[in-house]
């Protein structure tokens, strides 16, 4: 109501809201949701998911959950190879911390200015995004 966001409140609850579905979709991994995600299309990530677990184990979680859409790969997939829910659930916790933590200091800190930023340079930004593809396009030839 006073257009004033409580950081610590907006961080408590977006981890809190992210835990609660990476163990949701923990236990849809485990009890056989997956064959379902996986007509629906989301197979490949998932199986890429199980590898990196396989791989590296819980630190597999404490880097994927850099993005919230690998986060979901990653802990269908800790449900699906039966990783131990305690296991699971306190690398998610850190995980989900120190990424909430991160991403939402710098929204909350330079969001605005940011966006403005963005608003007042578009064209400019436009173009150099542009000219970074070509480059690296004529670069690899």
């Amino acid at each position: 109501a006073k257009g004033v966001l409580a950081f610590p409140l907006v961080y408590l609850l977006g981890t809190s809201g992210l835990l609660i579905g990476a163990a949701l979709n923990y236990f849809l991994g485990k009890y056989g949701w997956y064959h379902v995600l996986a007509r629906l299309g989301f197979e490949k990530g998932i199986e890429e998911a199980k590898a990196k677990l396989v791989k590296h184990g819980a630190k597999a979680i404490l880097v994927g959950y850099f993005f919230p859409g690998s986060a979901s790969f990653l802990s269908t997939a800790a449900g699906v190879l039966r990783m131990p829910f305690q296991k699971f659930i306190i690398a998610s916790i850190v995980a989900q911390a120190f990424w909430s933590l991160l991403w939402g200091s710098l929204a909350y800190f330079f969001g605005l200015p940011l966006v403005e930023f963005v608003l007042k340079n578009f064209i400019f930004l436009i173009i150099a995004i542009g000219a970074a593809f070509l480059i690296r396009k004529f670069m690899k030839r």
